[in-house]
């Protein structure tokens, strides 16, 4: 059987932010500013990011689903899945449920679980400072790390 390459995306109106995996491994990560100028922008970085990896399924959050994001937000996700539909990647788009207390806690989880992301550990901000930047990071892996530890079901989700 293939070992399972997997792309995870997440995106904010500010940054968009990747990690991929094969198999169980953490392989390569990167957030992008210009990613998220437009739902255009994103879709051409995406289909980049796609092309690049060749992975066998795209994970991200569910436009629909995405009460806490802003309308841009929601589109930059509305194209990740127009760019994983026509790479003929699966698409696997969640409803991201909130495991952690916070977005510093859920940080913290991944760092510990993917060491090589720990110097992207955001430090907590003062509440009138904007959310850290690497935030979104953690944010890909995520559902990313969920969907690793039962491949089967939630591809099988993305298909109906």
């Amino acid at each position: 059987m293939k070992t399972l390459r997997l792309l995870a995306i997440a995106a904010s109106s500010r940054h968009v932010a990747y990690v991929f995996f094969i198999g169980e491994r953490l392989v390569d990560w990167q957030i992008s500013d210009r990613a998220s100028a437009s739902p255009e922008s994103a879709g051409q970085y995406i289909a980049g990011w796609i092309e690049d990896f060749g992975p066998r399924a795209v994970i991200s959050e569910r436009p629909d689903t995405a009460r806490r994001k802003g309308e841009r937000s929601r589109e930059i996700l509305s194209a990740i899945g127009a760019a994983a539909a026509a790479s003929g990647c699966i698409h696997v788009a969640i409803a991201r449920e909130k495991a952690f207390p916070n977005k510093y806690a859920e940080a913290a989880f991944f760092a510990a679980r993917y060491p090589d992301l720990l110097p992207w550990l955001p430090e907590k901000r003062i509440f009138y400072e904007n959310e850290p930047r690497n935030t979104i990071l953690f944010e890909a892996a995520a559902p990313a790390d969920t969907d690793l530890c039962d491949p089967t079901s939630a591809l099988a989700r993305a298909w109906g």
